[in-house]
């Protein structure tokens, strides 16, 4: 398990920053999509069936948008890369913590009574576990990488949203019965 493990981390890592810079942009502009088709509902008139959550889409449009842009001028002048990805980092780890207080909030208080509810426990670990790899491969030098907590901190923050999700799950469950 764990040479099949460390073989998959080295794999993960070897992906070239063109790449990474082109699935960055991907997730932004996914999340313009969502988002911004939100905004534009609400704005033209129609009812704001989305709850309190729906506030948030005056952040996630601009920074998603401006995220975007930033992929696209990292993709273009490869010497803004390094750059690009940091903002990156930042933004997602921004989602990554807001992302991990819900969860917290949640297991803590219970559903939102005024909000729809759902729960995704795939895309929680990707929002958790991705922003960790690339903090890890943009911000820690590769001497750092022989540790390996540093090494596996990823594959970490995705079990610990497992476990996140498990508690999340019992206290539907709990609040169901």
């Amino acid at each position: 398990m764990g040479t099949w493990l460390a073989r998959n981390v080295d794999r993960l890592d070897r992906v070239n920053v063109g790449t990474v810079l082109i699935t960055n942009g991907l997730l932004c502009l996914f999340v313009l999509f969502a988002h911004g088709g939100a905004l534009l509902l609400v704005l033209s008139g129609h009812p704001n069936e989305f709850g309190a959550a729906f506030d948030l889409v005056y952040v996630t449009v601009p920074v998603a948008f401006f995220g975007l842009l930033l992929a696209l001028l990292g993709w273009m002048i490869s010497g803004s890369r390094a750059a690009v990805l940091k903002f990156h980092t930042f933004m997602l780890g921004c989602l990554a913590a807001f992302a991990a207080w819900y969860a917290v909030d949640i297991i803590a208080t219970g559903m939102p009574a005024d909000a729809r509810f759902s729960w995704n426990p795939i895309l929680f670990g990707f929002v958790i576990g991705y922003p960790v790899y690339l903090a890890r491969r943009t911000l820690l030098p590769a001497a750092a990488l022989d540790v390996p907590l540093l090494y596996y901190a990823h594959v970490i923050a995705i079990a610990v949203s497992v476990v996140l999700s498990a508690a999340v799950f019992w206290r539907v469950y709990v609040a169901a019965t």
